[in-house]
């Protein structure tokens, strides 16, 4: 009989063809899977054996062995000092680790669980339930020993084994209307979005604070004119206050913009007695947030008088990369109040 490459399907008392299964498993190779099996009722019998016999179930052979507690077959029942072990083998030839064990029931934190390997060396006491990824056992063989340290009875027992995946290749391609239940995730998630929503028409002007607000600024766009909100507390669209810091001469003001890395600082010094001052020096720690790279520094006097103080007095600073110092050079041509402010433009 030859292949019919036109149809994959196989019929009874048709021969089994390497290409039929290739075909077949080409599929989980390209995913990493989580299995699980379900014990006693994933059994043929759908019930523990008295014997200690091996038991199928999915893709794992099960012993139940060494037993004390009371054999019900689909619960365990123990008290104090009662156990079992659960000799499991995974026949699957992707198997890559176990993912969870878990024992369900009544009082199921009275259970002790020990995994040991094929020869009864330990390898690990686990929690019941706990993710077992990350400690990558990957041993197909292991013996689940189990003890008691209180009353428990046992209903159900879920093993859980992660497959690798081989092929890092190939893909998979499904239109959106293959995909059962994608509109009813995209209206969910439409439906959560809106709810989140800040309805700005009951928002009182002193109860709006940036802490409930996801970043910070409010879009004055999504504000209405019937909305009781002081303008002057709404940010401009495209720019976010990032951090500030003030102390009784210097404030210092960051800002970024929406989309791009870039970071305007504004320090604006304000003395509040007079002064003449004539050298350079370093005030350290000043920035709240220290640039990356910085692309260029200015400044500009903020006396708004024309007088000497003005004409006469000259100012610049200096910034590192990744560094809060600021360095000043400042010159006083006389004695008075020095108002100066600096800005810096820079990578965040």
């Amino acid at each position: 009989m030859a292949y019919d490459n036109k149809n994959p399907y196989q019929r009874v008392n048709d021969g089994v063809y390497d290409s039929y299964l290739n075909s077949a498993i080409m599929l989980p190779t390209m995913f990493n899977m989580v299995g699980q099996v379900n014990i006693p009722s994933q059994f043929e019998n759908n019930v523990f054996n008295n014997t200690e016999t091996v038991q199928k179930a999915l893709f794992l052979d099960i012993t139940l062995v060494n037993n004390t507690t009371i054999n019900n077959g689909n619960t365990l029942v123990g008290v104090n000092d009662n156990s079992f072990t659960l000799n499991t083998k995974v026949v699957l030839s992707l198997f890559k680790n176990w993912n969870k064990i878990q024992f369900e029931g009544t009082n199921v934190n009275n259970l002790t669980i020990t995994l040991k390997d094929n020869n009864n060396t330990t390898i690990r006491t686990i929690n019941n339930g706990e993710d077992l990824t990350n400690y990558n056992i990957t041993d197909d063989e292991i013996k689940i020993a189990v003890t008691f340290t209180g009353s428990c009875t046992i209903t159900n027992i879920k093993l859980q084994v992660n497959t690798r995946k081989l092929d890092n290749n190939s893909g998979v391609e499904l239109s959106s209307s293959q995909i059962s239940g994608l509109s009813h995730w995209q209206s969910q998630i439409e439906e959560d979005i809106e709810n989140i929503v800040v309805n700005t028409n009951s928002i009182g002007d002193n109860s709006v604070t940036t802490s409930k607000i996801a970043n910070g600024t409010i879009i004055d766009e999504d504000i209405s004119s019937s909305a009781n909100i002081n303008l002057s507390k709404i940010a401009d669209d495209n720019i976010q206050t990032l951090a500030s810091k003030k102390d009784d001469i210097l404030t210092v003001n960051q800002y970024g913009f929406k989309n791009t890395n870039l970071m305007l600082t504004v320090l604006k010094w304000r003395s509040i007695s007079v002064s003449q001052l004539q050298n350079s020096f370093t005030i350290v720690n000043v920035l709240p947030i220290a640039p990356k790279n910085v692309i260029g520094l200015w400044s500009e006097n903020a006396r708004q008088t024309s007088d000497r103080a003005l004409i006469n007095t000259g100012a610049n600073w200096y910034v590192s990369n990744n560094n809060k110092d600021v360095s000043f050079r400042i010159y006083q041509d006389s004695i008075h109040t020095f108002a100066w402010d600096f800005f810096m433009l820079s990578t965040k």
